[in-house]
């Protein structure tokens, strides 16, 4: 279903510029979800002043208290797509590759529209990882809207991408996924870069959720 094939660039983050065959790509980016569905992420007050993340959205997952949006209500290519999320092979993937267990999923098709980012952050200690899928819209002549992960930064508290001196950047573009660990020893920070588009930055994410309790080790 996809290509599992992952670029390994250290402290469990992995790339895969060609992810899905052509045509299945193409599908999964013609049937996404209609912009009328998204409304505004309202992530409540952010720890340490960090600006609040600018972005719309519809979720599926326990954990999702809000937009809960039915997988069933999927057709098409997303169908298959969401079915092969859930199956074994990709969880034993997922396992293996990040080294977790004991994970439920998420999914949550967001869009970033012009003008707007995502400051750099931690993910909550509940996400043990998170798959992202970019889907450019076919009239995406954007600038913008990169994925970054971020190391190595002497404020822990309200960082900017300025305030980081190891990024590494993951141009937004078809084809392409991030697949990455979340935990204490891998806080594995990470942003998105200023969208300058009347299009909106699409992407797909499968958040892997511990079933557990976690103990907070964030800052």
């Amino acid at each position: 279903m996809i290509s599992l094939d992952f670029k390994d660039i250290g402290s469990k983050r992995f790339i895969n510029t060609r992810t899905f065959n052509p045509h299945m790509s193409d599908r999964l980016r013609e049937q996404y979800p209609k912009m009328n569905k998204f409304v505004d992420f309202d992530g409540g007050d952010r720890r340490n002043q960090q600006r609040e993340h600018k972005k719309r959205f519809i979720s599926s997952g326990s954990q999702i208290k809000n937009n809960i949006f039915s997988t069933n209500a999927v057709n098409g290519e997303w169908s298959g797509f969401i079915e092969y999320l859930n199956s074994d092979e990709y969880t034993e993937f997922v396992k293996e590759t990040l080294k977790i267990d004991n994970f439920e999923l998420g999914f949550e098709w967001a869009v970033i529209d012009d003008g707007n980012d995502l400051c750099p952050h931690s993910d909550c200690c509940k996400k043990l990882g998170t798959h992202l899928f970019f889907f450019p819209h076919l009239c995406w002549r954007g600038i913008g809207g990169d994925f970054v992960f971020l190391d190595k930064t002497n404020n822990t508290n309200n960082p900017e991408m300025v305030d980081f001196c190891d990024q590494k950047v993951v141009k937004y573009k078809d084809n392409c996924s991030v697949l990455f660990a979340n935990s204490e020893r891998f806080r594995n920070w990470h942003g998105v870069t200023k969208v300058n588009s009347l299009i909106s930055r699409r992407v797909f994410q499968v958040i892997f959720w511990s079933k557990k309790d976690v103990k907070c080790y964030q800052i």
